[in-house]
Parts: structure tokens; sequence; C-alpha cells
């Protein structure tokens, strides 16, 4: 039998690359396929907020700016750039957070910013789906939510198939100032809202600093491990609108100060998710946590036994507690 390595070898040497690492194999899997020609949709200078109309429909387009919606909308094999020019003010590349009819739903898609700065996020807000995607270079790669504007406690978010990596951190964090350690860069962060499936995401919590940053004065050794101030998935009730209905079927997850961080109160199911032992780790510090609660007896947890370790010294087995198996609660 041909071995991956091998089947991986001869890709790179076709393309004259050497031998292909797994992150390589990875983005020749997700997001807008390698070789797909683009027709920029609007000017690559453009800074400010563009609005698609109500039934939208693209394909191998490339997007500037901050891309919202109308109404309902259907992306594919499309790249998406950010502004120009930094903005003040919580944004994102895709921002789905006013109050619309229609789902947005991009599909073998790519967000990697043209201008990563202080405040950029990847996609944020409800009602939007992605597939088969590549999210990067941003803050927080997926922000979902539901609030009183959405007119509905659903946030009705799916991702599915895609892989988040490769964040970006800045200190002082201009958008929450209380974030006395700098930005919180997320894989994916959840603050409210029932109705959302995270499904087979490759979830890798690294990140850089962006240019003028300071450095983190809680964690200065964190960057330098290469990874994220923030978590794959972090679940915390924000919003006013409980978070329930979540599931997070068959992910793998790695990296970040907790690769599932739960805060008090969540209702979600856990199926067939797979943990990497590698995470951020330092004596002393607040970090080094593949399962997290804060409170354990407020959350609705199903799925908890199903969770199983990649690799390390419990390599093919379930997380359990204590925190060194996999599954730690601050109050039990």
């Amino acid at each position: 039998m041909i071995s991956r390595r091998t089947v991986l070898a001869t890709l790179a040497a076709a393309a004259g690359m050497g031998v292909l690492t797994t992150s390589q194999a990875a983005a020749a899997t997700y997001g807008v396929p390698t070789g797909t020609p683009l027709t920029d949709y609007n000017p690559p200078s453009t800074s400010g907020v563009v609005v698609l109309p109500d039934g939208f429909v693209g394909d191998r387009l490339r997007f500037h700016g901050v891309i919202t919606f109308a109404g309902s909308a259907r992306i594919t094999r499309s790249l998406f750039r950010g502004p120009a020019q930094p903005m003040s003010g919580q944004q994102a590349c895709v921002r789905c957070y006013n109050r619309r009819v229609g789902q947005a739903v991009l599909d073998q898609c790519t967000i990697r910013p043209q201008l990563p700065f202080n405040c950029l996020d990847g996609i944020l807000g409800w009602q939007y789906e992605v597939y088969r995607s590549e999210i990067t270079g941003t803050i927080d790669g997926a922000g979902i939510y539901a609030t009183a504007q959405t007119g509905s406690s659903s946030a009705r978010v799916v991702i599915e198939d895609t892989w988040i990596h490769d964040l970006t951190y800045y200190y002082p964090d201009l958008v929450t100032p209380s974030h006395a350690d700098g930005t919180h860069p997320d894989c994916i962060e959840i603050q409210g809202g029932r109705d959302i499936t995270l499904r087979r995401l490759k979830l890798e919590a690294t990140a850089t600093a962006i240019a003028g940053s300071g450095a983190n004065p809680a964690k200065p050794w964190l960057l330098g491990q290469g990874w994220a101030n923030g978590n794959c998935v972090v679940m915390v009730n924000n919003t006013g609108i409980p978070i329930r209905n979540l599931m997070i079927d068959s992910c793998t997850l790695r990296g970040g100060l907790a690769q599932l961080a739960v805060k008090p109160d969540i209702g979600l199911t856990l199926n067939a998710n797979r943990h990497y032992r590698a995470v951020a780790q330092q004596p002393g510090a607040h970090a080094g946590y593949w399962i997290r609660f804060d409170d354990l007896k407020t959350d609705q947890v199903q799925g908890l036994g199903t969770s199983t370790w990649i690799d390390g010294p419990y390599a093919g087995q379930v997380l359990t507690q204590p925190r060194d198996r996999g599954i730690h609660t601050d109050r039990s």
C-alpha cells in the first residue's frame, strides 16, 4: 500500500515544492481551489462597507472592503480580502450582524485579509453558513451570536469542513479595553443564540502579532510559542440569549490557551471530536487546557465521553478528568 507521505511527496515533486507539510496538504483541501481564476468584484482600494443585494449569487470573485448582505446570498470559490485601510470599531471581512431575512452562504471560499489590523475578524454575526472554506489572518476567525436585532433566539449558523488557523494578535485591545492582555484571538467565539453547528472543522489556535502591537504584558511568552491568546472554541453568554442547541461534531483541535472553553449555562452536544496534545503551557499561567468548564454543574452537556486524543501519552483514549487527562472544571 502506498503511504500518505509518498502520495504527498509525489504531488510535491510535480509542483517542485519538496515534501508537502500537513499544513500545505490542508491548504489544498480548504478554501478557493488552487488555480481558480478570480475577478475583482470591486476595486482593491475599497476600505468601507459594501452591501450585496438580496438574492446575490457570485462565483470566482475577489471581494474588497467589509462585505455585508441586504438579504440572502450564495458565494462560491471566492476570496475575501477585507479593507485596504484600517477601520475603527469591531469589523469583519464578512459582516453578518445586520437585521435581514435570509442566509448568507459561503462555499469553497477563503477569508484572508490584505491588511490585518487590530479589530478585524473573519466572519461575524448570525444567519450564515460556511462550507469547505479557509479563514486566516484575522483576530477571531468566526464570531457567532444572536441578539435582539435578529428577531429570534436562533443564530442559524452552520460551519462545516473549514480550516481556521494563523490568527492575529494586537496589544492593546481597542475593541474590548477590559482585555488587559490584548486581543483574544479565538478560532470561533460564540456569544449567544440557539441552533449552531460546527462540524468537521480543523481548528488551530495559532497566532502572530500585527505590526505595531505591543508585547502581551500578562503572557509575554505566548506568541514565542506560536499560540493564540485565545481558544479554538470559546462559548460565553454575552448577549442575553443563552447558548442552546450547539453541536460540535467531528472537529480536530490544536493549540490556544484552551481548545474548548465553556463558560457557565451553556447547552451543547459534543460528538467524536479529536484533540491534539499541543496547547499553550507555562508554569503558573492560566493556560494549558483541552476542555475547560468554568462551572460544569450549570452546563447541559451531552457526548462528553466521545472526545478522544490524537497523540501524546493517552493517544486513542477518551478525554477524562483530571486536567492532565483532558477535562478540567474550575468549580465541580
